[in-house]
């Protein structure tokens, strides 16, 4: 699968897939996890994909959604969305679709 599917996958995904799961994995060529609903398990893919990396979470400023960014070798990316682990996602496939 592409980057470009999984974007789009995220784009709409509302909460924890296994089906999102198992193209995080697919497209990543990573280890297949909850992805989609582990903040843990995103913040370790982080790690692996990003090990020289900085990366914060926050809340926006309207209280409910959830923002992160994601910044490595002078590259910053910036993503929200409504929950953690789907931000986190958000913002790592980005950042590789920078690359």
């Amino acid at each position: 699968m592409s980057l470009k599917t999984l974007k789009s996958a995220l784009e709409t995904a509302s909460g924890a897939s296994p089906d999102l799961d198992s193209l995080v994995a697919e497209t990543l060529h990573v280890r297949a996890r909850d992805y989609s609903s582990s903040v843990d398990d995103c913040i370790e893919l982080i790690h692996e994909l990003f090990p020289d990396s900085h990366w914060h979470l926050g809340r926006a400023a309207n209280g409910v959604s959830m923002y992160a960014t994601l910044e490595e070798g002078g590259h910053r990316e910036e993503r929200d969305g409504g929950t953690i682990p789907l931000v986190l996602l958000s913002v790592i496939v980005a950042h590789l679709a920078r690359h």
